[in-house]
């Protein structure tokens, strides 16, 4: 009778460890969960702050025009001023508003990557031409005009997995990239 008797106190004791152990991961799963998505939260909001940020806006307008002006052999002082004026304060301004992203890149909506702050080997490239065209960012970008996430999968340029969120760039109607 005393070996019953201990089996069953230890039994007891043993799903009562058990439902705590339970429990405990619950709760830290739950604590995780919501950690990422306040983190998630975060980088939507400062990715959604892009739209209405005068400066970047400015930078973009600003590289799209001397990057068009470089395709088309154009030399233009006025353009080219202004694009080392925004270029020597962008760099500190990412870092000051835009911290939480490893990279902005600028890409036209024929594909061109024309700005990269990395300046990694995409830089330059067309995302929708020879090895990037096959890749999740050049596809969700192909298929869609709208503010996007990109999940993460295997960049090439950063030799690691990698995310995006995708930030249409329109002047008044004119989708530019």
């Amino acid at each position: 009778c005393f070996l019953l008797v201990l089996c069953f106190f230890s039994c007891v004791k043993y799903d009562n460890i058990e439902k705590q152990t339970y429990n405990f991961l619950d709760e830290l799963r739950d604590g995780k969960r919501k950690q990422l998505f306040n983190y998630m939260d975060s980088i939507n909001k400062s990715a959604e702050a892009v739209k209405t940020d005068a400066f970047m806006l400015d930078f973009f307008r600003i590289k799209y025009k001397y990057w068009q002006n470089i395709k088309n052999g154009i030399k233009d002082k006025i353009v080219e001023i202004d694009m080392l004026k925004a270029k020597s304060y962008f760099q500190e301004y990412h870092f000051m508003k835009y911290y939480l992203f490893y990279d902005i890149m600028f890409i036209s909506r024929d594909g061109d990557i024309f700005y990269t702050l990395r300046k990694e080997s995409d830089y330059h490239e067309n995302i929708f031409k020879g090895k990037m065209a096959d890749t999740p960012l050049s596809q969700k970008i192909k298929s869609n005009m709208n503010n996007a996430f990109v999940d993460y999968s295997y960049y090439e340029s950063t030799m690691e997995p990698a995310a995006f969120i995708i930030i249409p760039y329109f002047s008044g109607t004119n989708h530019l990239g």
